[in-house]
């Protein structure tokens, strides 16, 4: 009896610590379990948040489009709120690529690595995509290039930029703000150019110049030929290729002037009352005032007469007739069977007529010859005694 006592309390003890076993071994699962349990939740309790700004204001963008990758997938996207803020949550451990665009700005990406149930702040300050503005300045009227031409893109009577043509007269205004631009060129001996301009984002907008030279000018003296005076109220006449640009009247000192002229190879004629007209090339030069003096040299004058008998009144046949001035002969004739002489062809001045024919006593006078008019010099001759 005592021994199936014994054997029976064997088996209940045994039986029972086995039952302690197995809830032992259960009590251990479920706490790996929830451990476990706890890990995987606080790995995916992290937040990522930040804030998209405009780089150049720093104001906030709204409706930005944020992504969050993960080895190149999408995790998760949103768009920023009224404040320029972003946000995701319940994001794992782990490193991930977050970027931002927004439509007129630069796309920007950031990495971010999570890790133990905290927020993660990750902003942006987006850059706009820059604009260009290039092109050739040339003069208007030889369209060859401006070698220097100073151009600025000024924006609110500031200048926001400035380059210098090369060469080949090219320029380029690069990394502009979208915007609207005032773009001035300014050239040695050229008038300026400006145009208004409006860049849009990421474009290389065209823009050429074509400047007008600075004027110039020429002046001179017009004088007569032989006296060498002054020769007033002179018609002054220039033209280019055949057509006249402008005309002047000289002044009591034979003077003139013509301004306001465009850069180029001119000519230059003058006419005057009693004067052949007269002409010379002249080259306007930018800032410059070129200088054509003239010499005018008066029309022919001429002088005739009769050559008459002192007793008898009667004309004087084959009197020969010489003009001489400052003691040179110039030109003669011999009368007619009237006695009537000419001499045309004359160059305005004072002369000295002499008069000889078979027997007469010889004679003279002085004659002024004036243009386009004919003196009148008559002589009587005495016969010889």
């Amino acid at each position: 009896m005592l021994y199936f006592q014994k054997f029976l309390l064997g088996k209940f003890t045994g039986f029972a610590l086995e039952k302690a076993n197995l809830r032992l071994q259960a009590f251990v699962l479920m706490l790996v379990y929830f451990l476990l349990s706890a890990s995987s939740a606080l790995e995916g309790a992290n937040i990522v948040t930040g804030k998209v700004v405009d780089s150049a204001t720093g104001s906030q963008l709204v409706g930005a489009s944020v992504t969050l990758l993960k080895n190149g997938s999408i995790v998760g996207s949103t768009v920023t709120n009224s404040s320029g803020v972003y946000s995701f949550s319940s994001v794992a451990s782990g490193t991930y690529n977050v970027t931002a665009t927004f439509l007129g700005y630069q796309t920007t990406t950031n990495s971010v690595k999570t890790t133990g149930n905290k927020t993660f702040t990750v902003n942006f300050s987006l850059s706009f995509i820059l604009s260009n503005i290039t092109g050739q300045v040339t003069d208007s009227k030889t369209h060859l290039p401006i070698v220097g031409a100073t151009i600025s893109a000024i924006q609110n009577n500031l200048t926001i930029l400035s380059t210098t043509t090369d060469s080949g007269g090219n320029y380029k205004l690069g990394s502009l703000n979208p915007g609207i631009y005032t773009v001035q060129v300014t050239a040695s001996h050229y008038q300026k150019g400006t145009s208004t301009i409006t860049t849009l984002v990421g474009q290389t907008l065209q823009l050429p110049f074509a400047l007008i030279s600075n004027a110039g000018s020429v002046s001179g003296q017009i004088t007569d030929a032989v006296t060498g005076q002054a020769v007033a109220s002179a018609t002054v006449n220039l033209s280019q290729n055949g057509s006249l640009v402008t005309s002047a009247t000289t002044d009591s000192r034979g003077a003139y002037t013509l301004s306001g002229l465009v850069p180029g190879s001119y000519v230059l004629q003058v006419s005057a009352t009693h004067y052949q007209s007269g002409s010379a090339s002249v080259t306007i030069v930018s800032d410059q005032t070129a200088t054509a003096n003239l010499v005018l040299t008066p029309n022919a004058g001429s002088v005739s007469g009769q050559i008459t008998d002192a007793v008898t009144g009667q004309a004087v046949a084959s009197a020969t007739i010489n003009l001489s001035q400052n003691g040179s002969l110039v030109t003669s004739a011999t009368t007619d069977s009237r006695g009537a002489y000419t001499l045309s062809g004359l160059v305005p001045g004072v002369y000295t007529l002499q008069v000889s024919a078979s027997h007469y006593q010889s004679g003279s006078a002085g004659v002024t010859i004036v243009s386009d008019q004919t003196a009148t010099a008559n002589l009587t001759l005495a016969p010889n005694t």
